[in-house]
């Protein structure tokens, strides 16, 4: 019948036992490791028994102190009376207590990073990341597929226990160590993860300086993951809506409707940094894998790379051997010009005039530490094509070439990088009206990397320029699959729908958007647009004074707020806004074709299409919407509007 101290009530009571009763009888075990006591005491097989039936165990903590709250709730739960209470299966129990381990040395890790040398004495155990590239130091080869846990992959958990009984160490090792094993047993089948979310790494340095670094992880991990044909990763804007939260894994999960979620914590001080990573399965919250590295910041790239290449393990994907290679593929070797570009993506995805300067700055910097680094190039084509559009701060004849000069020798460089060829699209659509170049660029694009929702986006505005409305309905839509908490990405479907003039749909997008992120002038700017085509023109006009207030001020906003009022029969609130663009013009870029569109509000056409003409000469972005451009709907029939279609090759 078996030994009576490690029996469960069911086999007791002579009932049917099943893969429960075995975990009872392993929280038995733990319990008595942990106490050197057992659970259900007594001086004869019946008063053991009668125990088991009837009573329940002295809390863990009343034998063992120091014991951590965690592992006691975990031997409690194994040693439920109830099975249907009890861990269901023994992978629920093996994962419980490597997460536990995990957690434990994370906190030893960070307990260690605040003191004054980081990388000092013998506490930096050479795992993984360091046979893989050499200098990285990773303080926990991840457990698992054969792989066996050693004293120093334990060397920070054994320090945040060293302050307990032995018995407790001894113990408490044992059980959380052979939890790799079990993982490794029962984790080992199983499906590939198809999806994954890298929620932003936490800057848990002291300097809110360092946010660049946390934020280049992340992002260099989403990019090496994307990478992979065989797994959908959430976008850089989707996933940066969880910035400086409390996030719930799960949760986060089912917004984004991915299967796994990465999580991590970046500790800066001076030249050495500590790192920890977790992968999480979102269906039970379960620690698929989790790891910890630290060195200097010239091992940052290398432990990229090696934290890249666990996920893909741990979410069982099958890689060729090319697809390997593009997973950790390093595109410089200048720790120098890693970091400027770092700091470079950093402040251009503020998308402000001032952080697109700034980010221009630190590319700059990376090409002259390596002049060929091709996605500095890229980082320097964006940044000029985002002073124009959306930015609106500079002329398109001041910063378009630069942008397709960066971008031109970034596809010298590197051919395939998707993003690259996204950049040379934006100008050949935006700036040199090339519209069989942009498209060729914007299809190689998705070519190479399908799962990369900017090139969807754009490619959208551009099919819906060329009169192919079904065409770039299905690449918003599909866009906003990889992106669906991108705020961008979100209104550009509203700004689709306002284009194809279905307002209704327009207005409930861009509401749905705004519900979102209730203070982002982008969603008032866009629903002042969605208003004032239903004639709802009080609605329109509080909805750009209150985009004006949150961007700070904007020419592109007071333009549109000018044109309700001219279309409202305000006329002279409309003079004011006009004769407030006009001074402002003299100190900064001001599109004409938005002034263009507000004497078009007035009815004055010759006004219209003088303003129209500077806007060509300017080579505006906005003239490449001429052909569904609503405000323009009274010019049509006038020749010299068919005359500046031709010119934009946009008569065809």
């Amino acid at each position: 019948m078996g030994t009576a101290r490690y029996m469960s009530p069911e086999q007791a009571r002579g009932l049917e036992i099943d893969a429960r009763t075995d975990l009872f009888s392993l929280g038995v075990v733990m319990y008595e490791m942990l106490t050197n006591r057992a659970p259900f005491p007594g001086a004869t097989t019946s008063d053991v028994i009668a125990s088991l039936l009837k009573t329940e165990p002295a809390p863990l903590t009343q034998h063992a102190p120091a014991a951590p709250a965690e592992l006691e709730r975990i031997v409690t739960k194994a040693l439920r009376k109830d099975r249907e209470e009890r861990y269901q299966t023994a992978k629920d129990l093996a994962l419980d207590l490597k997460s536990l381990k995990l957690r434990l040395e994370i906190e030893a890790e960070l307990e260690r990073s605040k003191q004054p040398d980081l990388s000092g004495g013998g506490a930096v155990a050479k795992g993984n990341a360091q046979a893989a590239a050499g200098t990285a130091k990773a303080a926990t080869p991840p457990l698992g597929e054969g792989a066996t846990p050693t004293s120093a992959s334990a060397e920070s958990f054994i320090s945040r226990l060293k302050r307990r009984p032995r018995s407790v160490v001894a113990a408490a090792l044992a059980i959380l160590m052979a939890a790799g094993a079990a993982i490794a047993y029962f984790t080992g089948g199983g499906k590939a993860i198809d999806s994954v979310a890298v929620l932003p790494f936490v800057n848990a340095s002291a300097d809110p300086n360092m946010e660049y670094l946390s934020d280049g992880i992340t992002e260099s991990i989403i990019y090496s993951l994307s990478q992979l044909p065989k797994l959908r990763v959430m976008s850089r804007n989707s996933v940066f809506r969880y910035k400086e939260r409390e996030i719930d894994a799960q949760a986060a999960a089912r917004s984004l409707s991915v299967r796994a979620v990465v999580t991590g914590r970046v500790v800066l001080r001076g030249e050495s940094f500590a790192m920890s990573a977790e992968l999480i399965d979102a269906r039970d919250n379960s620690l698929l894998w989790g790891g910890q590295y630290h060195g200097t910041l010239a091992d940052v790239l290398p432990v990229q790379e090696e934290i890249a290449k666990q996920l893909s393990e741990k979410l069982r994907l099958r890689l060729s051997g090319e697809e390997r290679q593009r997973l950790t593929k390093r595109y410089t070797e200048s720790t120098e010009a890693y970091q400027s570009y770092l700091k470079g993506r950093y402040f251009w995805n503020k998308r402000t005039e001032g952080g697109l300067k700034k980010g221009i700055e630190y590319f700059d910097q990376a090409i002259e530490k390596d002049p060929a680094y091709a996605l500095a190039y890229t980082g320097l084509a964006d940044s000029y094509a985002g002073l124009v559009f959306p930015a609106g701060a500079v002329s398109p004849r001041e910063a378009m070439p630069k942008a397709k000069d960066a971008a031109v020798k970034a596809l010298q460089i590197d051919d395939t990088l998707a993003e690259a060829h996204t950049s040379l699209a934006f100008v050949k659509f935006y700036y040199d009206w090339d519209w069989s170049g942009a498209e060729r660029e914007f299809k190689r694009a998705i070519e190479l990397n399908p799962a990369y929702p900017e090139a969807h986006h754009i490619y959208s505005h551009y099919l819906m320029a060329m009169g192919r409305g079904e065409e770039s309905l299905a690449e918003s839509k599909r866009a906003l699959e990889l992106a669906p908490l991108d705020l961008v990405i979100n209104v550009h479907l509203g700004w689709h729908y306002l284009y194809a003039r279905q307002y209704d749909q327009a207005i409930e997008q861009i509401e749905k958007t705004a519900e979102m992120e209730p203070n982002s002038a982008l969603t008032h700017y866009w629903l002042g647009l969605a208003y004032e085509q239903k004639a709802r023109y009080a609605d329109a006009i509080a909805a750009f004074q209150r985009a004006i207030a949150l961007f700070g001020g904007s020419s592109l906003t007071e333009a549109e707020l000018a044109h309700t009022y001219a279309v409202s029969g305000q006329r002279a609130e409309a003079q004011k806004c006009i004769a407030k663009l006009q001074e402002l013009a003299q100190r900064r870029y001001v599109s004409s074709y938005q002034i263009a569109a507000t004497y078009a509000g007035l009815g004055e056409k010759d006004r219209a299409f003088a303003w129209l003409e500077k806007a060509y000469d300017e080579r505006s972005d906005w003239l490449v919407n001429l052909k569904v451009e609503q405000r323009f709907d009274g010019l049509r029939s006038d020749p010299r509007f068919a005359d500046l279609l031709r010119r934009v090759n946009l008569a065809l």
